[in-house]
């Protein structure tokens, strides 16, 4: 069984760990947000074109900071310049949150309190997971927690 706390904050853990790179889909959303702008165009050239592909990524630097960056690229840059950026902003504006509400649903669901408080089991736990398809790293959770 799992003390929640523990699960908990090893599930916040895990996340600050990943910030520092993008994940797949946010790497496959980057790639459809540059190739949606700038179509067979290799490179970036403009503020107006890095803005766009911000918009499309729902990111929002600041002007100051694009012109900055297409500046520091020469007034050009290619996808794999952009891939850089985007993980900056990531890093600069990714904040975890204090709980990761699917999974105190879940913990409450096999049986666990809703002020984190108690002990559940692991099978329990990764089978509600499963039923309700929550994106959780349930094999690495496991394999990072106390088991009792």
């Amino acid at each position: 069984s799992y003390s929640f706390c523990t699960l908990l904050q090893k599930r916040i853990t895990q996340r600050v760990g990943r910030m520092h790179e993008l994940t797949p889909h946010e790497w496959q959303r980057t790639r459809m947000a540059f190739t949606e702008v700038m179509g067979d165009k290799p490179w970036i050239t403009s503020v107006f074109e890095l803005q766009s592909v911000c918009c499309h990524l729902g990111l929002t630097p600041s002007l100051e900071d694009m012109e900055e960056f297409v500046g520091s690229n020469g007034g050009e840059f290619d996808f794999m310049t952009l891939l850089e950026y985007v993980t900056n902003l990531k890093n600069e504006f990714y904040r975890p949150e204090p709980t990761d509400g699917d999974l105190v649903r879940a913990f409450v669901a096999v049986g666990g309190s809703d002020s984190c408080e108690g002990n559940v089991k692991y099978d329990e736990l990764l089978g509600t997971c499963n039923r309700f398809d929550l994106n959780l790293d349930s094999q690495g959770l496991h394999e990072n927690s106390d088991l009792a």
